[in-house]
């Protein structure tokens, strides 16, 4: 059975705040039937319906960008990826719709059907340079009319163009662990500048080519970053007042090796091209840990002729052996003589080297 009532108009005007708990409480009788003891009329519809509050939710959602590759605020260069994280405070995201509009044209629209949980935090790479306002959008799936949107500025450059001069060797092409390699070379850029720290890192290599078994050496920082070069080339120079420099490590081995060097080894700068990132130097060194091996000088005692007392002045003729013991090489040394009241030898001996 199909039961339809008329409600006065006053009612229709507050549908939105009402709830209808009941429009009779058994069957549909007509207003002659009493007997079932239903409401009947316009003077029942009044007393079948309730007013219930329904709270509107405080929407205060926030944003918050990281990059690795950006500085504060969220500045980098060309290509820049960032991941985006939506707090939505104490609201329940299940109950929300979520949509992003990245400034470059990319959204992602909100939809019912997407779990609001897997847009709470998105990654976008922005390839073009610009200034990128990106806005999440959180509407209330009870009410679309409910709806909030924040904003994040992104600021995209121009990708850096970063490469080396020839390097030119500025030490002995024959050294030893723990000695100091001095280099020559110019750090350049026609690119957008990076304003994050870089380094560059220094590797023996067995061949001009970096990989994983070559030998790191050591880095130096570039604190402030690189300056713009798209009004003219930036540089950073590394000379014979000012060269560049690292220690050989103890753990190299014998041989001859490449000096590889690398601008920006921890990957900082966004670019399009970091082939010419490397560069090594025009003179190999050769690394012969042998020659350091210690000399160990032994002399016997002297050995006289049969006088055993002298004038001033004379001349005394002795014998002595002198050997080495060691594994390394002895030369550039001196023998000295000296006259002595005992058997140590102090600083008021007599004596000069013979």
């Amino acid at each position: 059975m199909t039961c339809f009532r008329s409600l006065p108009s006053r009612q229709l005007a507050v549908w939105s705040l009402i709830v209808f708990a009941s429009l009779w409480t058994a069957g549909c009788g007509d207003s002659g039937n009493s007997s079932n003891g239903a409401a009947t009329g316009a003077d029942a519809g009044e007393s079948d319906i309730e007013d219930v509050s329904i709270e509107i939710p405080v929407l205060e959602p926030k944003i918050m960008a990281e990059c690795t590759k950006c500085t504060e605020p969220v500045v980098g260069n060309v290509p820049l990826e960032v991941t985006f994280t939506l707090d939505m405070g104490d609201n329940d995201p299940a109950d929300y719709l979520i949509g992003w509009d990245f400034g470059d044209g990319d959204k992602i629209e909100p939809s019912a059907d997407t779990a609001s949980s897997e847009l709470l935090t998105v990654a976008h790479t922005f390839k073009y340079k610009g200034l990128f306002p990106t806005r999440a959008t959180v509407t209330w799936r009870k009410n679309l009319k409910v709806s909030k949107t924040v904003t994040q500025e992104v600021e995209v450059l121009q990708p850096s163009d970063i490469y080396l001069s020839p390097i030119t060797l500025l030490s002995p092409t024959t050294l030893f662990p723990n000695d100091v390699v001095k280099l020559q070379f110019d750090i350049l850029n026609d690119g957008e500048s990076v304003k994050k720290a870089v380094k560059t890192c220094f590797y023996l290599s067995e061949d001009d080519k970096l990989d994983d078994k070559d030998l790191f050496c050591g880095d130096m920082d570039h604190p402030e970053g690189i300056a713009s070069g798209l009004t003219g080339t930036s540089k950073i120079s590394y000379d014979t007042a000012k060269p560049a420099e690292f220690t050989i490590p103890e753990t190299v081995s014998n041989g001859n090796w490449f000096i590889l060097v690398k601008v920006d080894c921890e990957d900082v700068a966004p670019e399009l091209n970091k082939q010419d990132n490397v560069g090594f130097a025009t003179s190999l060194i050769q690394i012969d840990t042998s020659i350091l091996a210690p000399a160990d000088l032994v002399v016997t005692e002297p050995v006289f002729d049969s006088e055993e007392t002298y004038s001033p002045g004379e001349t005394a003729t002795y014998q002595v052996k002198l050997k080495n013991e060691g594994e390394g090489e002895a030369k550039n040394f001196e023998f000295g003589v000296f006259l002595s009241k005992d058997k140590v030898l102090a600083y008021d001996d007599n004596g000069k080297p013979d």
